[in-house]
């Protein structure tokens, strides 16, 4: 009975056996093993051949999705978030984008995964490294099923054997991910930016040992990320300033050789080193942030940890929009003071 298979007092493990026969000696019994705090499912068989003639066999498990779009939206963060199937060959880690065109995959590989991801969430299959599984995929509008089958074996009269694979049904969680296979934390799909990404989760992650609360967690790890480009910051705004304060000069200089570029270049780049000053010094600062601003965002929008997390007063979940719309107003006011200075 389904009332079974809850987990009661002082039991971290849950068993759940499923056996098939054909009725000529052979005995397939798989098995479901359910961890206290994990959402990584193991599956053991156990295949006996008590028949007198040899029983040739394969694993194999499959995952089939309906995989409806949902609707882009500036309000709807889910929206921007990769929904579809996905793989990892132990090498190469491969999104299979739905559309027009469907996606196909038929590859041996050895060592990798196949999943079903959505924002937050993934189903995965990984099949134990050691020998080539064939991932397949097939998709037809909106559905997808996605399949991986091991080497076929031959059990000869009397003998038997064990087979083991796991499943990772759940959230995206890092720590987790990494336990049920090495490459599993891929499905964190921080994109392009992944390089810079995952050390920017590291230092989440390590913040949030200390304050226990999210919202506090990214307003502290924001300031560190501030001091650590602060010298940059500083010499790109003493840049702007310098430019500022030649700009009534520039101008003068313009009103000069309106009619003349050439002459307003080189009087302009005269200036320039006149007064020792790099027209591009005050952008090129901030250039060498903006890939690591861009990372900590998608680092915030992915990571699950942020998904009804709360923070304070008004804000309950940190993954969803600002019932109020408080925030986005203290983000404009501070915008405005940024700009004013």
């Amino acid at each position: 009975p389904v009332s079974e298979l809850r987990l009661r007092a002082g039991r971290d493990e849950i068993r759940l056996p499923l056996s098939w026969t054909d009725g000529q000696g052979v005995t397939v019994t798989k098995t479901y093993i359910f961890r206290r705090g994990q959402y990584a499912i193991e599956l053991d068989y156990q295949v006996q051949n008590a028949s007198p003639g040899a029983w040739e066999f394969a694993p194999y498990a499959q995952l089939l999705r309906n995989n409806q779009p949902i609707e882009t939206s500036y309000f709807h963060p889910e929206s921007y978030a990769y929904k579809g199937p996905a793989y990892d060959d132990g090498h190469k880690y491969q999104k299979l984008k739905l559309g027009k065109e469907p996606p196909t995959l038929d590859q041996q590989i050895d060592g990798g995964w196949i999943a079903g991801m959505q924002h937050h969430f993934v189903a995965a299959i990984v099949p134990p490294a050691g020998a080539a599984w064939r991932f397949h995929l097939t998709a037809r509008g909106d559905e997808y099923l996605l399949a991986a089958t091991g080497p076929a074996r031959t059990l000869g009269p009397g003998a038997s054997a064990t087979l083991r694979q796991t499943l990772y049904v759940g959230p995206k969680l890092q720590a987790l991910l990494e336990q049920a296979s090495p490459r599993l934390y891929l499905v964190t799909d921080y994109g392009m930016l992944s390089i810079l990404a995952q050390p920017l989760f590291w230092l989440l992650d390590k913040v949030h040992t200390l304050v226990g609360n999210w919202g506090w967690t990214i307003m502290i790890a924001t300031l560190l990320l501030k001091l650590l480009f602060y010298p940059l910051s500083e010499k790109s705004m003493r840049s702007m300033a310098r430019m500022k304060a030649l700009q009534p000069r520039i101008k003068a200089l313009q009103e000069q050789y309106k009619d003349q570029r050439d002459k307003l270049g080189k009087a302009t780049m005269e200036l320039y080193q006149r007064e020792k000053v790099n027209p591009v010094a005050g952008c090129l600062p901030m250039l060498i942030q903006f890939p690591v601003f861009i990372a900590f965002y998608w680092v915030l929008l992915e990571s699950v940890e942020m998904r009804q997390a709360p923070f304070i007063g008004w804000i309950g979940d940190l993954s969803a929009r600002d019932p109020w719309f408080i925030l986005p107003v203290l983000m404009a006011g501070a915008n405005y003071v940024n700009f004013k200075l």
